[in-house]
């Protein structure tokens, strides 16, 4: 064999190997930088020890505080901890919540070192909607300024609201009333009564076409929407 293809195969064998180290070292670090990072984040200066509720007036806090907790709980693949405040899973958090309680109009979560704070903003009632079999409290429902039908009226509560009666099949909840604007007109209305000591206690409908306002002097109107 000629003395140059010779050497031409040893530094093609010493190339070979320097390759097959490096490729080896390189692994070797990507593998220990993971599985470093995968154990600091574990750590309790990185982890969220606390959950802090605000806005919960119609949502149970407890029960939004375990939402975040089972999320929080465990480990992800390759062992990653799920309460490291950088890697939690923060919008799995808010749309359960969101998805669970029809009261939540939004939330916003703030994210520390060990804590977080949940943020929730709810739903303002301004009327309350009962079917119209309904003679009492039990079976009536919250409105919200949008018109729609969005938690059940807590049996202890100081709002005084007006009524709004008609005849919704199964649940009510996340249905309309009437359309925003047409609930607008009815405030509005209210509103003028109000000019010469009237006021609107109950509106209700049959067939969610023709309206009887029913006032606190038992002025009774009808119109048509």
């Amino acid at each position: 064999m000629p003395k140059g293809k010779y050497q031409t195969g040893k530094v093609r064998q010493r190339r070979r190997k320097v390759l097959i180290f490096r490729t080896v070292l390189v692994s070797v670090f990507v593998l220990v930088l993971f599985v470093g990072t995968a154990y600091f984040s574990h750590s309790e200066n990185v982890n969220i020890k606390t959950i802090n509720i605000e806005g919960d007036n119609f949502v149970p806090a407890s029960e939004v505080e375990n939402i975040a907790k089972d999320y929080l709980n465990g480990s992800y693949w390759f062992g990653f901890s799920k309460s490291n405040f950088l890697i939690y899973p923060k919008q799995k958090i808010v749309k359960t919540i969101t998805d669970q309680y029809t009261a939540v109009k939004k939330i916003k979560i703030q994210t520390n070192l060990k804590s977080i704070n949940i943020i929730i903003e709810e739903y303002i009632p301004v009327a309350r909607w009962c079917d119209n079999s309904s003679l009492d409290q039990a079976g009536c429902y919250f409105v919200n300024d949008e018109s729609e039908i969005f938690i059940e009226e807590p049996l202890v509560n100081t709002y005084e609201f007006i009524t709004l009666r008609n005849v919704i099949e199964n649940s009510p909840v996340g249905k309309r009333y009437v359309s925003e604007k047409f609930l607008n007109g009815i405030f509005l209305f209210d509103d003028l009564l109000g000019d010469i000591d009237l006021g609107i206690v109950e509106v209700s409908t049959e067939d969610n076409e023709t309206f009887i306002l029913s006032t606190n002097e038992g002025f009774v109107p009808f119109f048509k929407l």
